[in-house]
């Protein structure tokens, strides 16, 4: 069986019986994978912060993106995008740290729109942090 979310999914839902079975034992062991989105590269010392931070408590971060010039929406408080209900509480727990962090009006924020694998999660950051 291959490592990772992207390999075990695929196990989970094209495997043989034995091999769904295990996709599906390891899948919520995993941890959530965070990205980060940054208004603008000011914020990046931040980011790298919360960054360090999430990581410490166990949640795999990719990276962190400067969405400046490609268009989108920041959100004007900082947001914590969820995709899947099973991942709520893990958005919830990313703002309880947020917060901590003095980033005060995070929150966690339901997006259906887009079939995204469970456990994978974004941090948007509203311009006003710093």
């Amino acid at each position: 069986m291959r490592l990772g979310k992207g390999g075990l999914f695929s196990y989970k839902s094209t495997g043989t019986a034995t091999t769904k079975a295990e996709a599906s034992a390891i899948l919520p062991t995993l941890p959530a994978q965070v990205y980060i989105q940054i208004a603008s590269e000011s914020q990046r010392v931040k980011a790298n912060e919360i960054t360090t931070q999430l990581q410490q408590k166990g949640f795999v971060m990719p990276g962190i993106e400067n969405m400046a010039g490609k268009g989108a929406d920041m959100p004007k408080n900082t947001n914590v995008r969820y995709f899947n209900d099973e991942d709520k509480q893990t958005a919830e727990a990313i703002v309880a740290i947020l917060k901590e962090a003095g980033i005060t009006t995070a929150y966690a924020y339901p997006v259906s729109k887009y079939k995204v694998k469970a456990g994978g999660l974004e941090v948007w950051f509203s311009a006003d942090v710093h």
